[in-house]
């Protein structure tokens, strides 16, 4: 469970972090929007290929994970002690990997798409193209969110880093090794 929270928490930093960069991109991209509006590219149209940019990368960083995932395993089998196994040929883990790369490519393109498809083609070829107040104001927001969760993925680590570590180290007030263990069977035990 805590690594799965610690996982949508990193794909939720990692949508923020692209819905940012490639609104800042898109700015330098505004002549080419442009030329794309003029030439009857309709605003479905532009939607359609920015989400198609968002679910090229989303997928393509998908498949590089996977494969981060098959070089590493049998290290962090080693590391934990279990034996953890990938379904890769099972129908629902394809499903599940299919609607999580959808999904991230919703949440991370939705922002960047809308902003872009509303560029004004005149005010794109004289430069005047600029992220409102609200706009400015919204990456402002985002970016204070993805810097807040990263702070508390940090100090949760460092929190339970050192709870382990306690652990450890705590002195029991009793010697492992000295133990006696009895096995008593129900007539041997008392009744409270």
């Amino acid at each position: 469970y805590i690594f799965s929270v610690v996982a949508v928490l990193l794909i939720l930093i990692a949508c923020i972090n692209y819905a940012n960069v490639s609104t800042f991109v898109s700015l330098r991209r505004s002549r080419e929007i442009g030329v794309r509006k003029i030439n009857r590219g309709s605003r479905n149209k532009l939607l359609f290929h920015f989400f198609g940019e968002a679910f090229q990368q989303t997928a393509l960083g998908c498949i590089l994970a996977m494969a981060l995932v098959e070089l590493l395993r049998l290290q962090f089998n080693q590391l934990t002690g279990k034996s953890i196994l990938i379904p890769y040929l099972e129908p629902w883990f394809a499903a599940s990997l299919l609607g999580l790369v959808l999904l991230t490519t919703l949440l991370a393109g939705a922002y960047p798409a809308i902003l872009i498809s509303n560029f004004k083609p005149v005010d794109a070829f004289r430069g005047k193209v600029n992220s409102g107040k609200g706009q400015t104001y919204f990456r402002t927001v985002l970016l204070v969110f993805q810097f807040s969760i990263s702070v508390g993925l940090i100090i949760t680590t460092l929190t339970m880093y050192r709870q382990v570590g306690y652990m450890q180290d705590k002195n029991l007030g009793y010697e492992i090794e000295n133990l006696l263990y009895l096995n008593l069977d129900d007539s041997q035990k008392l009744n409270y």
